[in-house]
């Protein structure tokens, strides 16, 4: 991943208009979601020890913390499918509630100039 995409959309399952900022990681770090629409800005892994719940989606969470992501598998497969292995994920909403829905095949337009 060489440069910035943002998407926003209304969450698959919530409803929630949602803004997704997929950012560059520093090599090494893996990938990870940072929840810019809370004070604390808790970051929360894309790791498998991190998945708290795969009812219809997967949800990922730090054991010390609150906070959530969910519904992050499109975005991680096309995301492990091109190679990229470090990404920060920036997600927020107005509304204070969290999804990473709403990804689509339309978005690979997106992470494809991301690789140039």
């Amino acid at each position: 991943l060489s440069k910035n995409f943002e998407r926003s959309g209304v969450g698959l399952h919530s409803g929630i208009k949602t803004t997704v900022r997929v950012l560059p990681g520093l090599a090494g770090t893996g990938r990870y979601f940072v929840r810019v629409d809370l004070p604390e800005m808790p970051i929360i892994p894309a790791k498998v020890e991190a998945v708290r719940e795969t009812t219809l989606s997967t949800q990922l969470q730090v054991a010390s913390e609150t906070a959530t992501v969910r519904t992050v598998e499109h975005l991680q497969a096309t995301l492990e499918g091109r190679g990229s292995e470090d990404a920060r994920l920036k997600i927020g909403q107005a509304t204070g509630r969290e999804r990473g829905e709403n990804f689509r095949r339309s978005e690979w337009k997106e992470i494809k100039k991301g690789w140039c």
